[in-house]
């Protein structure tokens, strides 16, 4: 009877390693140096991909903060129409709006400047400011501050760069810079 049929690979492996043990040193050293790139292959992809994860993250948490702070924009805006802001005199605004307590909200009345003339204008075909972020947000593309516009009877919300925002906040009262 005949034993099991012998591996081709084991006949192959057993000439590799005779063939290791007799390589010669430049041999040897091309095979050190390819697991040396190897290795570092692999490290440049490890950490690119590390950077990735960091970018994705940032830009999440920018994303959400961002979000966040327009959804609490949308509910003071609700509170402050039925507090009836708009027939408050413009001096007075300020006063009330940092007295709104939202329940929902992440962001305090106060993360918000109040062009306090702009809430008791009149009405026309134009949107203007009348909320604007103290304190601009990153996003992935840059700095910038959510709006509080009025058009008409209704509010929405806009975005605008740190540039774009300088002359609404110089009407709020506050510095470019802030």
């Amino acid at each position: 009877m005949r034993g099991p049929k012998a591996n081709p690979r084991d006949g192959m492996q057993r000439e590799l390693d005779s063939m290791t043990d007799a390589t010669p040193v430049a041999n040897q050293e091309a095979m050190a140096l390819r697991r040396k790139v190897q290795f570092w292959r692999r490290a440049a992809w490890l950490m690119g991909g590390l950077v990735v994860l960091v970018v994705i993250v940032a830009a999440q948490r920018s994303e959400s903060s961002r979000i966040e702070c327009i959804e609490s924009l949308q509910l003071y805006t609700v509170k402050a129409a039925d507090h009836k802001l708009e027939e408050t005199a413009p001096e007075l605004v300020a006063v009330v709006w940092e007295g709104l307590v939202v329940l929902g909200a992440s962001q305090n009345a106060d993360h918000y400047a109040v062009i306090g003339g702009n809430w008791s204008r009149v009405a026309s075909d134009a949107s203007f400011p009348v909320a604007i972020c103290r304190h601009p947000h990153v996003s992935l593309f840059g700095r910038g501050r959510n709006v509080l516009y009025k058009e008409g009877e209704e509010f929405t919300t806009g975005w605008l760069t740190e540039s774009a925002a300088a002359p609404i906040l110089r009407e709020a009262g506050l510095s470019p810079g802030d």
